[in-house]
């Protein structure tokens, strides 16, 4: 069985994490709302609310559609592409993508731009539309949640703008592939994957805050003891390591971790870095310090290339680093 994963200082910490389950809907092409609907107060004047609602009460949120909200909620960002991999079978017309979530757009539940074709090519990732959560979708994960306002979510709209210049969108981009990859191959490995999204798993001293990983993973099957914790590290060139460093160290020793993550093992810590230099450089610099926290290192190209399980560069290893895998063999086999 999954450990359960439980952060008190979060808001909503039932919605902020995937995969979701929904008692309501057996089949992904059903409404959501059949046999549910949720007690959602209307204020005169509040259009989104009104407009999230009647979505609600006519059917007109899928499973499929929520389950797009659920993750968007997680990873803040997706590709249509992402989008298409993780929620439609293989061999489906890119035109039935499009449509569906064109028709989500227009009502208010996504946003879309295709301004960042350019750098998706730099990330050798397929030129394609980027979409996030839309106002509406706000609304219906909140109604969803029981909650009478959209602000209470764990959902920072700013931080994941995509309709302004945000020079944070590469980085939410590369953290959504992370996801998609990890996701995929747990799904053809028979795993189960539950991911956090950043502000769901700060590890704090009291009121401080000692780190804040991109994401939280736990990765296993149901029935098995062993399991993959992993905290999410993105580098896009920006990040401080010995500040990075410094920060996990004093978030295993003095951190709340235990309490904010329902664990007894303090993480792995999964970084995917720009190229192989940088693998080189971060491993150096963690060598040379006395850390108690183990780093697992992959360059991205070679991440979009490898197994994501296997492959990873442990730089604490044996005879100073080693190549080694996240969970064990019985579970990254891959089911026929």
């Amino acid at each position: 069985m999954l450990t359960t994963i439980s952060h008190p200082d979060e808001l909503l910490p039932a919605i902020t994490h995937i995969p979701l389950v929904d008692p309501y809907s057996r089949q992904p092409g059903t409404p959501l709302f059949r046999s549910y609907t949720p007690n959602l107060k209307i204020y005169d004047g509040d259009a989104t609310k009104v407009k999230a609602n009647k979505l609600i009460q006519n059917s007109m949120i899928t499973v499929r559609d929520y389950n797009i909200l659920r993750t968007l909620l997680g990873v803040g960002i997706l590709s249509r592409q992402q989008i298409q991999r993780l929620f439609w079978t293989p061999g489906t017309s890119l035109s039935t993508v499009n449509r569906r979530l064109k028709l989500q757009a227009d009502r208010g539940v996504l946003i879309s731009t295709m301004t960042y074709r350019d750098m998706l090519s730099d990330l050798r990732l397929e030129r394609c539309a980027l979409y996030g959560l839309g106002d509406v979708a706000r609304e219906i994960l909140a109604a969803r949640s029981g909650l009478q306002s959209s602000r209470t979510i764990a959902y920072n709209p700013k931080y994941y703008a995509i309709l302004a210049d945000n020079p944070l969108v590469r980085h939410h981009v590369m953290t959504a592939e992370i996801y998609t990859r990890l996701k995929e191959k747990s799904n053809r490995a028979g795993n189960e994957m539950v991911w956090f999204n950043e502000m769901a798993c700060i590890i704090r001293d009291g009121d401080r805050e000692l780190v804040r990983p991109d994401a939280y993973a736990v990765i296993g099957r149901e029935g098995d003891k062993e399991e993959a914790h992993l905290f999410i590290e993105t580098d896009t060139r920006n990040t401080n390591w010995e500040k990075k460093v410094q920060s996990y160290e004093l978030a295993r020793s003095r951190g709340n971790w235990r309490e904010a993550l329902g664990s007894d093992w303090f993480p792995l810590v999964l970084c995917v870095v720009p190229n192989e230099h940088a693998v080189v450089r971060v491993a150096s610099l963690i060598k040379s310090q006395s850390v108690n926290v183990a780093y697992l290192l992959k360059a991205w190209p070679q991440f979009l290339l490898e197994d994501p399980y296997r492959g990873w560069y442990h730089a604490q290893g044996e005879a100073g680093g080693e190549l080694v895998k996240i969970l064990p063999d019985h579970l990254i086999q891959e089911r026929s």
